[in-house]
């Protein structure tokens, strides 16, 4: 599901982008750049136009898989562990995870012609600039000189931003799951400096690899206090849809910075 990966690709290529030789911005990789940037907001307009991500998000938060998504997101594999282990799920049969699982394919053919221009130059440019380019286009670090902020609609972005995030801290929910996190990871011995997750992986699933390094008697014991956390967890996402779907948007759109902007104005008060 392209879609899906193009979003964890934006969090992963910067990375993987320092193994790649440095590359020399003259005027030919700055035309590419905007090109290829002209192509990659089409494509992220069109997708959440037509919002396959959110459908596909929603199946996946009710498979209720907590192992490493990445490790099965791929073909038919999500929908068939489901059709698997169907009782662990909050689909009620194999009929409804299989309507909904049709309705996140239907979705996300409909982007299918910007998805393939996308990835087609995408790939053409990564063979002539390394993988840098495609690292810049998706972070949008500008070329030129170019002040991002100045680019049309990441100043409504950032501030619209900004109001959520503080709608969701001041959220009951928000609040109800991250004291249950933080109880958890205490419990856990999790330090997010030191302790890492593996891609996709939630602290439970670290716990399961780790137990002998935390609080917890057996994974039976880490697995039942971590029902609630993960309870609380769905409550907050659904109370704050607007900013998480947002959120989404705004970053894969207009780049790190617009979160980082709105997390600094909301800690400013502004």
């Amino acid at each position: 599901m392209k879609y899906i990966s193009s979003l964890l690709l934006l969090f992963s290529l910067a990375s993987f982008a320092q193994n790649t030789a440095e590359q020399k911005k003259d005027s030919a990789y700055t035309a590419d750049y905007r090109k290829l940037r002209t192509i990659y907001v089409t494509h992220v307009e069109s997708k959440y136009k037509n919002n396959p991500y959110k459908l596909t998000k929603v199946f996946i938060d009710k498979s209720n898989y907590n192992g490493n998504i990445q490790e099965i997101f791929s073909d038919d594999k999500l929908i068939q562990w489901v059709r698997q282990h169907i009782g662990e799920t909050d689909f009620k049969n194999i009929e409804e995870a299989e309507a909904e699982w049709a309705k996140a394919q239907s979705a996300s053919r409909l982007i299918a012609p910007e998805d393939n221009e996308f990835y087609k130059t995408m790939f053409e440019l990564s063979k002539v600039h390394g993988m840098e380019i495609v690292t810049d286009v998706m972070m949008n670090k500008g070329v030129d000189g170019e002040d991002i902020r100045q680019e049309t609609g990441f100043i409504d972005a950032e501030k619209k931003l900004a109001a959520l995030i503080k709608k969701q801290q001041d959220s009951d929910s928000y609040r109800e799951w991250r004291s249950l996190e933080t109880a958890y990871m205490k419990k856990a011995n999790f330090v997010s400096k030191r302790d890492k997750l593996e891609n996709g992986e939630s602290i439970y699933g670290w716990v399961e690899r780790n137990l002998s390094k935390t609080m917890f008697s057996s994974a039976m014991q880490a697995k039942k206090e971590w029902l609630p956390l993960e309870k609380a967890k769905k409550a907050e996402m659904a109370d704050n849809a607007e900013y998480h779907e947002f959120y989404l948007y705004a970053v894969e759109r207009f780049g790190p910075y617009v979160f980082t902007d709105a997390m600094d104005d909301f800690l400013a008060g502004n």
